[in-house]
């Protein structure tokens, strides 16, 4: 993997053909990528995702074969209505993605396989954004997936650092 600058990044978004808007929005600094889909934040608190969406880690409303962006779509908002605002960081898993909003809320959608990375109780995977489960407001959030061992192994993690210190996965 090679590392891109802002500007590089800047530059493949608007060649892309993606929204000017989304290329001259100041970018908030966090930027992850999962295993073919990657997930950013911009200034206005507004998240944005691209790459492969087959379940559903893009947060769009689409999901299955085909689903997927080779430019930036805007994630919708919980129960598809409008979409994410007041994000302040956001993380990519192998195929699902986190984002934490500013009163302490963690968001997350896409695969939702045996690990049960999205957190909301369920095994279902999710085309958008759902309300993680946890006691407390989180303070930071993370994501991860594979298990290390270069066997393709489909296994999703997700983590929250609550605002009482105990770390939630």
């Amino acid at each position: 993997m090679k590392k891109l600058s802002l500007s590089l990044l800047t530059a493949l978004v608007i060649a892309s053909g993606a929204k000017q808007s989304l290329a001259q929005n100041s970018f908030r600094g966090f930027i992850s990528g999962g295993d073919e889909h990657s997930i950013s934040l911009l200034c206005d608190g507004t998240v944005w995702t691209w790459g492969k969406g087959t379940d559903g880690q893009l947060g769009n409303n689409t999901i299955g074969l085909g689903a997927g962006s080779l430019v930036p779509v805007q994630v919708r908002g919980i129960g598809n209505i409008g979409f994410l605002t007041n994000i302040t960081q956001v993380a990519a898993g192998r195929n699902h993605c986190l984002a934490l909003r500013c009163d302490g809320a963690v968001l997350s959608w896409g695969d939702n396989d045996a690990s049960w990375q999205l957190g909301d109780g369920t095994y279902l995977d999710r085309a958008t954004p759902v309300l993680v489960t946890l006691p407390a407001p989180a303070i930071a959030i993370a994501a991860g997936g594979g298990d290390g061992s270069g066997s393709g192994s489909p296994i999703g993690h997700s983590a929250a650092l609550l605002n009482d210190g105990s770390v939630w996965t």
